[in-house]
């Protein structure tokens, strides 16, 4: 389902696909009435719209390194995680970008005409203007869980007056419009749009999807994964489960048991019927690799690893989107290695069936 293209920001391929921009002008610009710096690049910044299939999230050093991490869903879907290159100023107002994607070396210019401390707007050009674009400076992140409420002291990061406040997608969290508390709805990632008088800023917020805690049972025996969840509602030789009916976002958790070292190799989380399958595929598609080999888009079935190759990587993830399935497996244990290259298909139907027997 995604394949990487060469550029830097996604957004721009799908307007070259659905619009066909042309050149720019080549009257020559008037000059600029002010010059950029590193410094104020220096940040984060995101382009968030799930109503398109689209984010992105950039990020600037002051020594010229730079990075990004993208997804678009949709008629041309595709991701790109992390990739590093650099970038110069040069005219008082462009930016150059060099970069490589799978090998292959890639240039792209902006031209800013706008930034604040809080946003940037930029044309964006490679020897063909991409289009016109606005990011918003990512202030701060938060987790939270379901039906938590948070007020953040938004004077430690905006210094001029706010206007208001929207979310990216009340589904996940809802803002009050006038002071900005956050309310989670339930799991995902979203973002709050803090809405200046120099421009709108962002702030992150992920609810109710703690996968680094999750995976830390990876290797644990069966008497470790008993004194951190209790007593299970089933167990047998080969697996441990949990029922979790009040987690907003887990129902089941399962623990696949190795045959010869009676260690966990494979985690397995059921999600709630109410959670978004969308909102959590796009969170597992922004913080980890898809992985082609071992999905089966036709059966919405997905691959992703922990590093950018199988190799490198010590964990595996599937989601059976049909069945609302996540599936971590250690890549380091025979059983997960071998099951990855051939896909997880067969462990994701052997815990549904399981699941359905004992429910």
């Amino acid at each position: 389902m995604y394949k990487l293209f060469s550029r830097f920001s996604l957004i721009l391929v799908l307007f070259i696909s659905a619009f066909g921009m042309v050149s720019c002008n080549p009257d020559p610009d008037p000059e600029p009435d002010f010059k950029i710096n590193a410094s104020q690049l220096e940040g984060v910044w995101v382009y968030n719209h799930p109503e398109k299939g689209i984010w992105e999230e950039q990020k600037f050093l002051t020594n010229g390194v730079f990075y990004f991490s993208n997804r678009v869903t949709g008629e041309f879907s595709f991701s790109n995680k992390l990739v590093d290159g650099e970038y110069k100023i040069f005219d008082n107002d462009q930016v150059e970008f060099t970069y490589s994607v799978n090998g292959t070396p890639f240039t792209l210019t902006m031209k800013v005409s706008e930034i604040t401390n809080y946003s940037y707007t930029a044309d964006y050009n490679d020897g063909t203007s991409l289009g016109t674009f606005t990011y918003a400076k990512l202030l701060d992140s938060y987790d939270m869980q379901h039906g938590e409420s948070l007020q953040p002291d938004y004077s430690d990061y905006v210094k001029v007056n706010i206007t208001g406040y929207r979310s990216h997608d009340e589904k996940i969290a809802v803002v009050n419009y006038q002071n900005g508390e956050i309310t989670a709805v339930s799991a995902g990632r979203t973002y709050i749009d803090v809405v200046t008088e120099e421009g709108t800023a962002v702030v992150e917020i992920l609810v109710d999807a703690n996968w680094t805690a999750l995976t830390k049972n990876i290797g644990k025996n069966r008497d470790g994964v008993v004194a951190e969840y209790g007593q299970p509602f089933y167990e047998d030789a080969s697996s441990i489960y949990y029922m979790n009916e009040d987690d907003p976002t887990i129902m089941i958790l399962a623990f696949s048991l190795s045959a010869s070292t009676n260690n966990v190799y494979a985690i397995s989380a059921f999600l709630q019927e109410n959670v978004s399958f969308e909102s959590m595929f796009n969170l597992l598609s922004e913080e980890f690799y898809y992985y082609e080999k071992g999905t089966k888009p036709e059966e919405s079935y997905f691959a992703f690893t922990n590093k950018e190759t199988l190799s490198e990587s010590n964990i595996g993830i599937t989601f059976d989107w049909v069945q609302g399935l996540i599936t971590f497996v250690d890549l380091t244990a025979n059983q997960g290695r071998n099951a990855m290259n051939e896909s997880f298909m067969d462990l994701s139907k052997e815990i549904m069936e399981k699941i359905q027997s004992i429910r």
